[in-house]
């Protein structure tokens, strides 16, 4: 009995790691999409307002959500905060504070930093724009990846615990 019961926790267990791959991909790509949005916020922003930096990410942190909401509320802290402010320092603190962001997505953020502050207004758009066609193919490339792998990392989980059920057995 015991022997059944250890069995069907493996594979539950090993299933489990496979579904857990899978919700990582997937929030990625809503963090991604939220990414974007705020990318596309700061560019019209920029261009019919000419806003300050600081302002403009407390303007982005307060249309958002999650992960991307705090970077943008810290990023404008740190802003704020300092007198001659480095942008790109100030975003790695962000980053920091935000331990929800994932690898790919700190990239992004670090690309957008050099960018910003650098640059007249034209400038800045444009760097916006190249972060923004960044993000997207970041995007397509999780897509493809979930899409593809997703159903075969969970069920070769499902697999291993079987094959480990059936070990134990």
């Amino acid at each position: 009995m015991f022997r059944v019961i250890g069995a069907l926790l493996i594979i539950i267990g090993c299933s489990t790691v496979g579904r857990v791959k899978n919700i990582a991909d997937k929030r990625t790509i809503c963090l991604v999409e939220e990414f974007i949005r705020a990318l596309q916020m700061m560019i019209c922003e920029l261009e019919f307002h000419r806003i300050p930096l600081p302002d403009l990410c407390l303007f982005v942190s307060e249309r958002t959500d999650g992960a991307i909401s705090v970077y943008f509320s810290v990023l404008e802290e740190e802003l704020s905060d300092q007198t001659m402010p480095d942008v790109r320092c100030c975003s790695d603190v962000a980053i920091k504070k935000c331990c929800d962001i994932p690898t790919q997505m700190k990239a992004l953020c670090n690309l957008m930093a050099k960018s910003l502050g650098m640059f007249g207004v034209a400038g800045q758009v444009e760097q916006l724009r190249y972060v923004k066609r960044a993000a997207e193919n970041l995007l397509e490339s999780i897509h493809k990846r979930y899409e593809q792998h997703g159903r075969s990392v969970q069920t070769l989980w499902v697999c291993a615990g079987v094959t480990l059920a059936v070990i134990l057995i």
